[in-house]
């Protein structure tokens, strides 16, 4: 964020460090340089009257110790005499940010001129010292100015400009003699006790050395590319994957390649067969949906799933994606994917393979993980939070953040903050370096179902669903409440396309406004969100402004007995998954709305019977997650009258 500043502020509930904008300028100057394009790089510091901050045309040196100035250009170019090239290069250095104090730029403009005369260009050296004199005037000659041999009282009662003057007339008068040498010069021309051309040539290619640091190469690009890994790590950009599409006769054998627009913010699915357009939102649907069971993770007797969360993948491979699952008593396991999510994870686990598994008092209630997948944080029924580190097993903070139950967690994009909603009604933000409380978010008339951060242009947001039927918006920052929205997906007016969700535009009728469920923070579209509530519809709606962009409506019956109770999102976004209460899976399009295909027996499949033999009833699916490359769905029941608990995972 540049500014005028070199402090560092908060903002948006992040620490942030402010840019100087002329250092945004110098990194543009480095990069045109770098890149050949001198002449730009020379326009771009004549316009904005910005010097660089120091040279940028070498790699190859970057530490200097007293032995090593033959490899800085300033050295170079010094020690040969190209005292025009130094001066060129001198004139767009910023002082300010090097050490070039105005006493050395006097003594290589001394050095330029007397070198000029020595070479018998009396005419061009006094028109140069006419040029400088008002530099060379505010000057006192030194020791340090003359010479490194130099052995000159404390104060010589001449200034640089009187110095050099002299010199230049007892030159011209010594090589005016007939019988005088045409290489002759007067005693102590380039400094005291006879310093040579040569010895005085490299004192001053040290001190610049010393003076102009030397830039790092690709400093712009490498600015960039870690800007785009710090926005993928906050999760601001998806990580889009490589994938292979459904074997048929068209496409078997070709690999399609997701793609994000950085420009547009958006990501398409490249075209396989021929004649499709590259138009997004036009593409048919060829991703892959669940269709069919594809593991079980077993929990045990007497143990229900309550949580589940998956692990992003990892730089090296090394548990990639696993799968965490926390169960009503108390316990957090990760599993292994390489078993099909069978067995624990062991091979780099070293306290999982000695049964020491994570856990917590109570049942746990909701799990969370770091972008980076380092951190894992999980809550419980009495209103506890512990993060642990995901490699080593350590919990690094336990916090009892409310007095009752928490449903949902979310980490700041960063990492450093962790987000609690409860059925107390407010949602909570920690700070993990603290553990204290730092803000509450309040405004809710009953349980907070779910709750996540949301990064816009403009804002760190905080977005909370509850059962009162509401969506609140929150600064970050304040925690004010910013937009309320309140969707109508039961009864007969229920909310359409286009039209706004906010709750100050609409009539009162709580009725047609059942809990929220889920919230679910898109990338694609960017800065979009789906809402889903207890009822027959669910909605795509712009976070900005609160207008539905689509809808996506159930299955069943009108008069909503058969609403949606879960859902998830695929990682592209193209497709959503949501759980009715019949027990059946809709897979939507998110790009036009459709509903493409319903997984009939989705719950029964994904739950253990009752207990009771004799019932017929199908357990509500309590949650789903997808993974985060695959497509692959979880689902789990928590409720207790099940025979063993477990998560489905479909493919």
């Amino acid at each position: 964020m540049p500014t005028n500043d070199n402090d560092t502020n908060s903002k948006n509930g992040q620490s942030q460090l402010t840019i100087p904008s002329a250092d945004v300028v110098r990194l543009v100057q480095a990069f045109l340089t770098e890149s050949g394009l001198h002449e730009s790089c020379r326009v771009l510091q004549h316009e904005s009257g910005v010097g660089q901050a120091g040279m940028t045309e070498t790699a190859s040196y970057h530490s200097r110790t007293s032995t090593d100035y033959q490899h800085s250009p300033w050295y170079a170019w010094a020690t040969s005499g190209q005292w025009g090239t130094v001066l060129s290069r001198l004139r767009w250095i910023d002082a300010s940010r090097a050490r070039l104090d105005e006493g050395l730029r006097a003594a290589v403009h001394q050095m330029a001129v007397l070198e000029l005369a020595d070479q018998g260009e009396y005419e061009l050296a006094y028109a140069a010292y006419r040029l400088v004199q008002p530099l060379l005037a505010g000057r006192h000659a030194t020791d340090q100015d003359l010479g490194p041999d130099a052995a000159a009282p404390e104060s010589i009662p001449v200034t640089r400009a009187s110095l050099v003057e002299q010199l230049l007339a007892q030159l011209a008068a010594l090589r005016a003699k007939s019988n005088a040498s045409p290489k002759a010069l007067p005693d102590d021309y380039y400094g005291y006790r006879q310093t040579t051309p040569q010895a005085r040539r490299e004192f001053l290619g040290q001190a610049l050395t010393d003076a102009v640091p030397i830039q790092p190469k690709d400093r712009l690009v490498s600015l960039l590319q870690q800007a785009l890994k710090w926005q993928i790590y906050t999760g601001e950009l998806p990580k889009i994957q490589q994938h292979w599409p459904a074997n048929d006769s068209k496409t078997k054998g070709k690999k399609r390649k997701r793609v994000f627009d950085l420009v547009l913010g958006t990501s398409h699915v490249d075209p396989v067969v021929v004649g499709e357009t590259n138009d997004s939102s036009l593409l048919p649907l060829q991703e892959p949906t669940i269709e069919q069971p594809y593991a079980t993770v077993k929990l045990g007797k007497h143990v229900t799933a309550t949580a589940a969360v998956f692990l992003p993948p990892t730089s090296d491979g090394s548990g990639s994606c696993s799968l965490v699952t926390g169960s009503s008593d108390g316990l957090i396991e990760i599993w292994d994917p390489v078993s099909k999510y069978s067995a624990l994870r062991t091979n780099d686990l070293p306290y999982q393979a000695k049964d020491e598994l994570l856990g917590m008092d109570a049942s746990i209630s909701a799990l969370a993980v770091s972008n980076d997948g380092t951190l894992l944080a999980g809550a419980d029924l009495q209103g506890t939070v512990q993060v642990w580190r995901v490699d080593t097993g350590k919990c690094l903070r336990s916090m009892l953040a409310h007095s009752t139950s928490i449903s949902a967690l979310a980490f700041s994009p960063d990492a450093s903050h962790v987000l609690t909603a409860s059925r107390d009604g407010t949602a909570r933000e920690f700070g993990l370096r603290t553990s204290r409380m730092l803000k509450e978010f309040q405004g809710h008339a009953s349980y907070v179902n779910t709750c996540g951060y949301v990064v816009s242009v403009t804002h760190l947001l905080v977005v909370t669903g509850s059962a009162d039927g509401t969506v609140r918006i929150f600064d970050g920052k304040t925690s004010e409440t910013l937009r309320i929205l309140k969707p109508k997906s039961l009864g007969l007016r229920l909310s359409e396309v286009n039209t706004s969700l906010l709750a100050d535009e609409q009539s009162d009728d709580s009725a047609a406004s059942p809990s929220i469920q889920t919230v679910l923070f898109l990338h694609t579209p960017a800065h979009t969100m789906v809402v889903v509530p207890r009822g027959r519809r669910a909605f795509l709606v712009a976070i900005s402004s609160g207008i539905v962009l689509r809808t996506f409506e159930g299955e069943g019956a009108s008069d909503g007995t058969n609403v949606f109770v879960a859902a998830c999102a695929s990682v592209s976004n193209r497709v959503l998954y949501i759980v009715q209460e019949d027990g059946s899976c809709c897979v939507f399009d998110t790009t036009t709305g459709e509903r493409i295909r319903t997984v009939a027996d989705f719950a029964s499949q994904s739950a253990y019977a009752s207990k009771d033999p004799k019932s017929t009833a199908i357990l509500e699916i309590s949650a789903l997650v997808h993974h985060p490359i695959k497509p692959l769905v979880g689902a789990y029941c928590s409720d207790k009258i099940q025979k063993k608990g477990q998560l489905v995972l479909w493919k």
